[in-house]
């Protein structure tokens, strides 16, 4: 029985590809968001890797600069490096704080 190691969201993307929710399409994009943000990229029913093997990696943004605009603790959690904005622990409180700013308009 052949083994393969892929990371988590390639692996997600293939199972879904074979067994789920992307069993009837040609292209997909799976997004997961945990640790970081990543997604998986279906074209012709293939995994796609890119020229380097990095293809579907979204968590890799840069980081905003100091001077640039952040939240504060009075107008919502405060957002600056890249994993603030990218992980699932850091997304939650800003999701919230949207969402409630939605409710009370």
């Amino acid at each position: 029985m052949p083994i393969r190691v892929d990371n988590d969201v390639n692996a997600l993307t293939l199972a879904e590809s074979w067994y789920g929710a992307g069993t009837d399409y040609e292209h997909f994009v799976c997004i997961s968001v945990e640790e970081g943000v990543g997604a998986g990229i279906v074209i012709h029913g293939d995994l796609y890797r890119g020229a380097f093997g990095g293809a579907g990696e979204l968590g890799h943004f840069q980081r905003l600069s100091e001077t640039s605009r952040s939240w504060t603790d009075s107008e919502g959690p405060k957002t600056r490096t890249r994993d603030a904005l990218t992980d699932a622990p850091h997304l939650a409180p800003l999701a919230r704080f949207v969402y409630s700013k939605r409710l009370t308009r």
